[in-house]
C-alpha cells in the first residue's frame, strides 16, 4: 500500500508539473515574485511609434487570445525559459500588445523540419535550445509580419525583463548582443534562448525542481557578464 501510494504520489507530482511547470517551480524553489519590476519595465521613447504599431487592445480581450496562451508544447521546458515566457508575454499585454509563445520544445523531428526550411542552423540532432531552454515569441495578429523596429522593441524589452529576473537570455536578433545586426548569420528576432543552454543537462519534466545540473567544467572560459553579451 505504501508503495502505490508513494507512486501514485510520484504521478501526480508528475502531472502537476507538465500542467503548470512554473507553479512547481516557484514552489520547489521558493521564487520570489518580481511581478512589479517586470510589468514597470519602460519602453524608450524611441520606440513610441513601433509600439503604436503593433497594439491591439481589442484581441487581446478576445478569447482568441487566451487560447494562442495554451498553444505551445511545454513538456520539459527549463522553469527558467517559462518563467520568462510568461514576464515578456505579461509586460506587453500591459502595452495592449497580444504576444504569445509560437513555439517552446520541438520534438527532433520539428527540429529537423525547421533546419531544412532555413529557420535554424541546428538540425534535430540533440541538443538543441529548443528541446528544453527556448521561446519563439510572435504578435498575436501579426505574426512575424511585423516591422524590424517592432521586433527591435521586444528584443528590447526581453532582456530589460531576463536582467531583472536574472535570468541569462540571447536574442535571435542580435545574436552576440553587440548592437549589430548585420553581422548575423540567422536573423531571428522571435527567438528567445538561455544562453548557457548547452551546459545544462536535460531534465524529464518532474525533474526540474532543482533547476537543471549544471557542469562547471563546460563554463570555463565561456561566461561574461550578464546581459547582451554572449
Amino acid at each position: 500500500m505504501v508503495k502505490l501510494e508513494r507512486h501514485l504520489a510520484m504521478l501526480a507530482a508528475e502531472k502537476a508539473m507538465l500542467e503548470n511547470p512554473l507553479g512547481v517551480y516557484k514552489d520547489a524553489t521558493g521564487w520570489h515574485d518580481r511581478t512589479d519590476e517586470v510589468l514597470s519595465v519602460p519602453v524608450p521613447e524611441t520606440y513610441a511609434k513601433a509600439l503604436d504599431a503593433i497594439r491591439n487592445k481589442a484581441f487581446i480581450e478576445s478569447l482568441k487570445y487566451e487560447e494562442q496562451q495554451w498553444r505551445a508544447d511545454r513538456g520539459g521546458a527549463h522553469p527558467k525559459i517559462i518563467e520568462f515566457e510568461e514576464a515578456i508575454i505579461r509586460r506587453f499585454k500591459k502595452l495592449d500588445v497580444p504576444l504569445f509563445a509560437h513555439c517552446v520544445v520541438r520534438s527532433p523531428h520539428e527540429q529537423a523540419a525547421a533546419y531544412a526550411l532555413g529557420h535554424s542552423t541546428l538540425s534535430g540532432v540533440l541538443p538543441y535550445p529548443h528541446q528544453f531552454a527556448a521561446v519563439d515569441i510572435i504578435h498575436g495578429v501579426m505574426g512575424w509580419n511585423m516591422p524590424e523596429k517592432a521586433w527591435d522593441l521586444i528584443g528590447h524589452i526581453g532582456m530589460e525583463i531576463a536582467e531583472k529576473l536574472s535570468i541569462p537570455i540571447t536574442w535571435g536578433g542580435d545574436w552576440d548582443g553587440d548592437g549589430d545586426k548585420t553581422d548575423q548569420k540567422l536573423y531571428d528576432p522571435a527567438h528567445f534562448e538561455l544562453s548557457f543552454w548547452k551546459s545544462i543537462q536535460p531534465r524529464p519534466p518532474f525533474m526540474w525542481m532543482g533547476g537543471g545540473s549544471v557542469d562547471p567544467s563546460k563554463l570555463e572560459g565561456r561566461i561574461k557578464p550578464f546581459g547582451r553579451s554572449r
